[in-house]
């Protein structure tokens, strides 16, 4: 079964769509002076447009540094860029698109394209039930041909224009059978976890267990721990 968290939120499909788009937008005089005011708008952008949406996780503030991985590549990193963030910031990445890319070519129209391609997959899979019907199924499947070919096209672009953008990767490859493992059962409900918090409490409770007077026992007493709180947290309904 593939797994969508790791195929494209966690250092996945999505990640090199934003840092790409990003990449792109830094480099445009309309948004600042240079790249550091570009990207001091972008968060800005980015800030008000959670605000209007409240609830969803939100990445921090975007530093140059998030932009590229350690090969050079335009691809949205960093400890604090996660699954749950990189996921829930695709509506405002096709937003922002949407917003820059508007001189009418072929090149800003597909920008747009891949980014809201990307933002209607995650839709479509958060909003469907564990078992697609065939008009979700023939949706899914349309969205992501659409993203794959706009990927390519951006991904020759860039290649003619010598930029380590939208680099199509291997995951790339294994997004684009989403489709099949959808026939099956959405892929939403197979993701290996759906919320980073579960990853931090535990860890947390791990470092308080090894740190403390549990230190011979830390197993059990992290097992126990992590239970009772999943236990009060499901008592509480959340």
């Amino acid at each position: 079964m593939l797994d969508a968290m790791h195929v494209l939120d966690c250092k996945g499909v999505a990640a090199t769509v934003f840092g790409s788009l990003l990449g792109m937008l830094v480099r445009s005089p309309r948004l600042g002076a240079n790249q550091n005011a570009r990207l001091r708008n972008i968060n800005a952008r980015m800030l008000a447009w959670y605000c209007a949406h409240p609830g969803s996780h939100r990445l921090p503030p975007i530093f140059l540094s998030n932009l590229t991985n350690k090969d050079g590549w335009h691809d949205l990193t960093g400890p604090t860029v996660k699954a749950a963030n990189t996921r829930a910031a695709a509506p405002f990445f096709a937003t922002l698109a949407r917003e820059q890319m508007t001189d009418g070519s072929p090149l800003h129209q597909t920008v747009c394209a891949v980014t809201k391609h990307l933002a209607d997959l995650y839709g479509l899979m958060d909003s469907a039930p564990m078992f697609l019907d065939d008009a979700e199924l023939r949706q899914m499947r349309a969205l992501t041909v659409g993203f794959g070919i706009a990927l390519q096209f951006l991904r020759a672009w860039a290649e003619g224009e010598n930029l380590l953008m939208w680099q199509i990767r291997p995951k790339t490859h294994k997004a684009m059978h989403l489709p099949l493992a959808a026939a099956v059962i959405n892929p939403k409900y197979v993701r290996n976890y759906a919320d980073e918090s579960q990853i931090g409490t535990t860890t947390r409770v791990w470092k308080g267990s090894v740190a403390g007077r549990y230190k011979a026992y830390v197993q059990r007493a992290v097992l126990a721990k992590r239970f009772l709180a999943q236990l009060l947290r499901y008592e509480r309904g959340d």
